[in-house]
């Protein structure tokens, strides 16, 4: 299994792109973020993929935010029944489909 890791992710446009780069060349449909610090929640549609993120400010004056993302194909999007950021650290998403083999 392949993994994508960056140690502080920044949240602007290059790093999106170097993002879905790593997807691409690495046939990811789906891949889940952790610490994207995203104060709020947010969904995003670029060229062959769609961000969504999960966050929250705690304390008034307080800039950091953990915060949780998923990245998915487009092409898959027409799957997702559901998309429910609860907080900074929780982001809840249903799919539908079929399994190929016995699950």
């Amino acid at each position: 299994m392949d993994c994508y890791t960056k140690g502080r992710w920044n949240n602007d446009t290059g790093e999106r792109e170097e993002v879905e780069t790593w997807m691409k060349k690495h046939n990811t449909g789906i891949l889940f973020l952790l610490e994207t610090h995203a104060a709020v929640d947010s969904r995003e549609t670029r060229g062959s993929y769609t961000w969504y993120s999960s966050g929250e400010k705690r304390l008034e004056g307080v800039q950091w935010t953990a915060g949780v993302g998923v990245v998915i194909e487009n092409k898959l999007t027409q799957h997702i029944t559901d998309i429910e950021p609860r907080n900074d650290r929780i982001i809840r998403i249903t799919l539908k489909g079929k399994c190929r083999r016995q699950c």
